[in-house]
């Protein structure tokens, strides 16, 4: 016999308009989805009320990145989009921003930038 798996939801209080409701929840690992004023803002895994593990962030229902989080930031590998949905980065992040190997885009898809990030900046700006 296959045993069903339980779902439970579960909502935080309503805070400055912030919800997050996780579908799931075994041994305190979520996987929900996050609102701000009633618009889906991030869909993927949470740690301790935190984007934790890889996910989805959305801006005005378009996607925004997707990747890895921890404790709400960026980090690891993940894709920037621009407000089109058009991919406009590419590669590692530390502590939210740019950080390691990563592609860089125009508006328009094109290839402009590869190399590495520190902090957020290009190492090598003649690129």
């Amino acid at each position: 016999m296959e045993k069903e798996k339980k779902l439970k939801k579960k909502k935080t209080p309503d805070i400055y308009n912030k919800k997050i409701i996780l579908d799931e929840l075994i041994n305190g690992k979520g996987i929900g989805k996050e609102y701000y004023w009633n618009e889906l803002v991030y869909e993927g895994e949470f740690l301790d009320w935190k984007r934790s593990g890889k996910g989805k962030e959305y801006w005005n229902k378009i996607l925004k990145y997707e990747g890895v989080f921890l404790k709400d930031k960026r980090i690891g590998n993940g894709k920037l989009y621009n407000p089109k949905g058009i991919l406009i980065f590419e590669g590692e992040f530390k502590y939210g921003k740019k950080n390691g190997k990563g592609k860089e885009y125009d508006n328009k898809g094109n290839l402009i930038y590869e190399g590495e990030y520190i902090n957020g900046k290009k190492m090598d700006k003649n690129k």
